[in-house]
């Protein structure tokens, strides 16, 4: 006999992530376009980030994140060496600053445009 009705994760709590937002490079030196495909997305060099920025040494091993929350998306700085700015303006580590379509978010000197997806 089975005991679904005790189960601690109904498939109406479970929501699935649907991705809303692309990163497109203006000035990268290789095509850099991000897909955010999870809630908690990292950016930098390093292999075990989700978008990865191999191309550059100024670019932080985790450089920064974009994170979901309540059908909105934040970015945040990891304390990198270069910065991260968002609109020309340098963000404090690890506080969240909301984005949303057109901005353009810089990591160290690079460059990158927020884009929605259009369904």
């Amino acid at each position: 006999m089975s005991n679904e009705k005790n189960s601690s994760l109904s498939p109406a709590a479970v929501e699935p992530f649907i991705p809303e937002l692309y990163l497109w490079g203006i000035n990268t030196p290789v095509c850099a376009a991000y897909l955010i495909d999870k809630p908690v997305f990292t950016l930098g060099k390093a292999e075990t980030c989700d978008g990865i920025l191999a191309f550059s040494e100024e670019i932080s091993r985790e450089h920064a994140r974009i994170t979901r929350k309540n059908g909105a998306y934040y970015l945040s700085d990891l304390d990198s060496l270069n910065k991260t700015f968002l609109n020309g303006h340098p963000l404090v580590p690890h506080e969240e600053y909301p984005i949303r379509t057109g901005d353009r978010i810089t990591l160290s000197i690079y460059n990158f445009h927020v884009d929605h997806i259009n369904r």
